[in-house]
């Protein structure tokens, strides 16, 4: 088959959490006979920017949308379209719908991989009161809206998450797929510990970014209430300053690491003091893999289905989350069961066993009259 993924960024095997996920499923595309172009749209400039968010308040489209709904992208899409012929179309996020104007909807595919709705609405709760709030709120707001008009125009809809389509419509629901993306095998693993805690997330995330804030300020000093000799240590991509340039006793911070993987298995445990999220923890899953116990509040990964004897979950507060931490550092698991845990769930959650069900939702697209021919 043609595929042609339409994108908001470029697939990169080494890009953002979304860049990844493209280049893993087009290549597993590829490496089952499938021919995969791409076509990214692209940002508006700064003028096109300021008159698109007029658009806002006449078409309700989000602004994720109307920094990628402009006349340039539209121009540009169509006459890569004029000779090409395609049997397949996937496109993903929601900034990139509004394009399936431009192609056969019984052929199209929307990877949402996560309700914007979901993850503003959760995200802003969360963050005090002030522009952003009123900013996240507002764009909550319009994606419930635009995300229940727009996936009547697909044949199908896959989220990664369970809980993120249960604001749509009963008969939405139905063309609802539902399978998470993966997440790499460790290369190499750690033999013996040399940490206690670890929280590792990329920082450029706003429930990331709050996740850091309260594990630093609220849990840890009552974690060292218990132990006070404990270790935790900070890693991963766009720490904020302020927490660069803090000076507490038993925090280490270490910024971007080249293996994720091996650095959370040189610890541990796993803190994931996310409160709430839509979508997939990739983070969660990864510690899985790599042998180590995590503890996250049940909120956070309520719509992933995980089942591993090594995931604690805890209620929301923070003396629960520090309870289920502490109960489990008292009563850490053997090495042999964490190992036996951890081997399944790479067999579960690797890129491989994830694909197969995901391209066989996106293959077997259909229209009126029975599936589309090869």
């Amino acid at each position: 088959m043609n595929i042609l993924f339409i994108t908001s960024r470029p697939m990169d095997k080494e890009g953002k959490a979304d860049q990844i996920t493209l280049y893993e499923s087009a290549e597993y595309l590829r490496k089952n006979g499938h021919r995969v172009d791409e076509f990214v749209i692209q940002k508006s400039d700064i003028l096109s920017l300021l008159l698109g968010l007029l658009k806002i308040f006449v078409t309700r489209l989000p602004l994720q949308t109307v920094l990628f709904w402009n006349t340039t992208n539209k121009k540009k899409l169509k006459k890569f379209l004029t000779h090409k012929n395609y049997d397949r179309y996937y496109f993903h996020l929601i900034r990139t719908s509004e394009y399936v104007s431009f192609v056969e909807a019984d052929k199209s595919y929307l990877g949402m991989q996560l309700s914007q709705a979901l993850n503003f609405s959760r995200t802003s709760i969360q963050l005090p009161h002030g522009i952003k709030r009123i900013v996240y709120s507002i764009e909550a707001y319009l994606c419930k809206h635009y995300e229940k008009r727009i996936i009547s125009k697909f044949k199908k809809v896959n989220f990664v998450g369970t809980s993120d389509p249960l604001f749509l419509e009963e008969s939405q629901n139905k063309k609802v797929t539902t399978i998470p993306h993966g997440v790499d095998l460790p290369s190499t693993l750690a033999a013996t510990s040399i940490g206690d805690l670890i929280f590792l997330a990329n920082f450029s995330s706003e429930p990331n970014k709050i996740a850091l804030n309260h594990l630093i300020f609220d849990l840890f000093p009552k974690i060292k209430h218990a132990y006070p000799d404990i270790s935790l240590t900070i890693a991963g991509r766009n720490i904020p300053e302020r927490i660069l340039n803090l000076n507490i006793c038993g925090l280490h911070v270490l910024g971007s690491v080249l293996d994720a993987n091996f650095v959370v298995s040189q610890h541990k445990i796993f803190c994931n003091p996310v409160k709430a999220s839509a979508g997939m923890q990739n983070k969660v899953i990864g510690a899985l893999m790599s042998n180590i116990p995590v503890v996250t509040y049940r909120t956070a990964i309520e719509g992933m289905e995980i089942n591993s004897p090594l995931l604690r979950t805890s209620e929301l507060s923070d003396n629960a989350f520090v309870s289920c931490l502490v109960n489990l550092y008292e009563n850490y698991p053997k090495a042999s069961e964490r190992e036996a845990a951890g081997a399944i769930v790479q067999a579960t959650w690797s890129w491989d066993a994830l694909h197969e069900k995901w391209c066989t939702n996106f293959l077997e697209l259909q229209n009126d009259e029975g599936p589309l021919q090869d």
